[in-house]
């Protein structure tokens, strides 16, 4: 008996494999490049790093490093690109410009996890986080607030004096 699956092998369209044999990826999401159309790929996982793949030069674009533990999980807010959310056992939620390889909010501290934070996800107006861990809580993060304009703001203008340099 079937159940309508498909039938014989299937391929991986890439094989990506970190130079660092004691890495461990655990969470992956497909964003947009800032600079092209091209896909991204952010992979986060054991090494406390940020790795973003372009998919169409099958290369490591940029490194983005500031977690204190593995990372969990990541996602692309979908309605403002370059912006990335990571999910780290070091208990904090952080938001990445990728663009400026910088991180722009860290969402933590006394009203923050108080275990490793194991998920994240982009409310559907993208103007919130939401974050579930260890400690059996899940949190609700606003990132449409001034301090986090401001971030974004300042990378944003970083971002572009960098591009200009290098044309």
């Amino acid at each position: 008996g079937g159940g309508g699956g498909v039938v014989g092998a299937l391929v991986a369209l890439q094989t990506y494999v970190d130079g660092d044999p004691r890495e461990r990826f655990y969470t992956c999401d497909w964003g947009v490049a800032c600079d092209s159309e091209h896909s991204v790929l952010a992979v986060g996982g054991e090494l406390r790093q940020i790795k973003l793949i372009d998919c169409h030069s099958a290369r490591v674009e940029a490194t983005l490093q500031g977690h204190g533990a593995a990372i969990h999980e990541v996602r692309f807010l979908p309605h403002r690109r370059g912006l990335l959310a990571s999910a780290s056992r070091d208990e904090a939620v952080r938001l990445w410009h990728t663009a400026s390889r910088l991180c722009v909010a860290v969402f933590a501290g006394e009203r923050g996890h108080l275990d490793a934070v194991l998920s994240v996800d982009v409310s559907p107006d993208g103007t919130a986080l939401a974050s579930s861990g260890v400690d059996g809580t899940v949190k609700l993060w606003s990132v449409d607030q001034p301090a986090v304009s401001a971030a974004v703001a300042r990378a944003d203008a970083l971002a572009e004096r960098r591009a200009e340099a290098q044309a």
